[in-house]
């Protein structure tokens, strides 16, 4: 899902909300092991044989970072470049919701009107992107599922791949936040201005591109991670608008506040 608040003359600041096994993957991990990390810290015991085997707070913050970065579509940008993005984005996602100075429209139609409309998104990623010049683009070149970038030992990697497969096979573990949000915005033109103007409130004038990802969580949650957003809803809840706003607050406010400090 794409979102491009309206521009005006001190600013122009792009929003992707996104939802993907990769990143909820090791969220579902800590809920499996019982490993509390800030600001996961609300789930249950999970099992102590995971963490036996060299599940730990350190390795899991590496290795979530590691995928957040993967996940990053400034990298992903200047990996594989635009062209190969644009065709994903039109072969895949060709129902998803293109918001664009406030007004709603699927992104096949827009292109109908607008040609190079993707093109010229992912040029503004690339663009408002701030990358580190010292990470390893190479990184994603190697990435096939979430466990490739594990950091830890090849016991707790065995196991992980065991979990990945588990977690693929339940359909009910799927992380659908962003479709849920995607359906309410299709609705709501109002919404959709409602949303825009509570990313322009709390970025201010400055020219940002926020990457936020949606994962399963008990309680609204956020974190600020590797240059991402990673917002926590509960998924056994029905999705609540006012809810989520709130969090987009505190979460793009959180982002605003560390950004200047945070390396990737």
């Amino acid at each position: 899902m794409l979102m491009v608040p309206t521009s005006n003359n001190e600013a122009f600041s792009a929003v992707e909300f996104c939802q993907g096994e990769f990143v909820d993957f090791p969220v579902w991990v800590l809920k499996q092991c019982g490993l509390k990390i800030a600001p996961f810290n609300s789930h249950g015991l999970g099992f102590e044989r995971l963490r036996a085997l060299g599940i730990d707070s350190a390795a899991w913050e590496l290795w979530f970072r590691k995928i957040l970065i993967s996940q990053h579509m400034g990298f992903q940008i200047q990996h594989y470049g635009i062209a190969p993005l644009v065709t994903r984005r039109r072969n895949e996602t060709n129902a998803d919701p293109f918001v664009y100075d406030g007004c709603t429209a699927v992104e096949a139609s827009l292109e109908t009107e607008s040609p190079g409309m993707l093109e010229k998104y992912y040029e503004t990623i690339g663009a408002l992107s701030e990358l580190s010049p010292s990470i390893e683009l190479s990184l994603l070149s190697s990435v096939n599922d979430p466990v490739s970038l594990w950091p830890g030992n090849s016991h707790a990697s065995d196991e992980l791949a065991a979990l990945w497969n588990r977690y693929r096979a339940r359909p009910y573990y799927r992380v659908h936040h962003a479709s849920d949000l995607r359906r309410l915005l299709v609705r709501d033109s109002v919404l959709c201005e409602e949303i825009n103007a509570v990313v322009k409130t709390q970025l201010g004038p400055k020219n940002r591109f926020l990457m936020i990802h949606f994962v399963n969580y008990p309680k609204p949650i956020f974190t600020v991670r590797a240059s991402s957003i990673v917002i926590g809803l509960d998924a056994d809840k029905p999705f609540s608008i006012d809810e989520f706003k709130s969090v987009l607050r505190s979460s793009i406010a959180g982002f605003v506040s560390e950004s200047s400090v945070i390396a990737i």
